[in-house]
């Protein structure tokens, strides 16, 4: 509850233990993107610290295409970026 109070990025929703099963894991918490794979499932320490920083580091995508939205999440947050510039659109990594 208190990773919900602290967090606007995300929609948390208390789902049954019916519901985890349908999605292949035990009860617990996992995030569902839009993106990448989902639903990613936390194994984590069970503090709301750790949980914020594990929600935090999966809201990015792998591959992106550079955006003013991504600037904060990797260089405000110092995470480690391989950039590529090309102007190859149709290449198999878009």
């Amino acid at each position: 509850m208190q990773v919900a109070k602290e967090t606007e990025t995300y929609s948390v929703f208390h789902a049954s233990s019916s519901c985890a099963g349908a999605y292949g894991t035990g009860t617990g918490l996992s995030i569902f993107r839009s993106f990448d794979e989902s639903p990613v499932h936390y194994r984590g320490e069970q503090t709301h610290i750790a949980i914020l920083e594990w929600m935090e580091k999966t809201s990015v995508p792998t591959l992106i295409e550079f955006s003013e939205d991504y600037i904060e999440p990797i260089f405000g947050k110092g995470r480690a970026a391989l950039i590529l510039f090309t102007n190859d659109r149709d290449a198999a990594y878009n």
